[in-house]
């Protein structure tokens, strides 16, 4: 029973370390000019023209502080995301694959 047990805990180390993951590095965020880095493997942009990370911007069609409130809670609730970061023009969101 103590042999099955010490497995069971193995393997539940061993699951949340293939899902663990490094933060996004400070790149991550946008320069002072606004302007993101190019994207890792891991992430789309608008602002990076590769056509394998590139998305079409996202547009607010109303006030910002209202439209960003907003887009919050579709990455929440809709799409199960987690906002880990945000600030009145800048929010960075996380989602786990299905």
């Amino acid at each position: 029973m103590l042999i099955l047990a010490r497995r069971a805990a193995v393997s539940a180390c061993l699951l949340a370390a293939a899902h663990w993951r490094p933060p996004l590095p400070a790149l991550a965020r946008p320069d002072k000019d606004g302007i993101f880095s190019d994207c890792s493997g891991s992430c789309v942009s608008s602002q990076d023209d590769r056509p394998a990370v590139w998305d079409n911007p996202w547009v607010a069609e109303q006030a910002l502080p209202s439209a960003m409130e907003r887009l919050r809670r579709v990455i929440e609730l809709k799409l199960q995301g987690k906002v880990v970061e945000q600030d009145e023009r800048y929010l960075r969101a996380e989602f786990a694959s299905r």
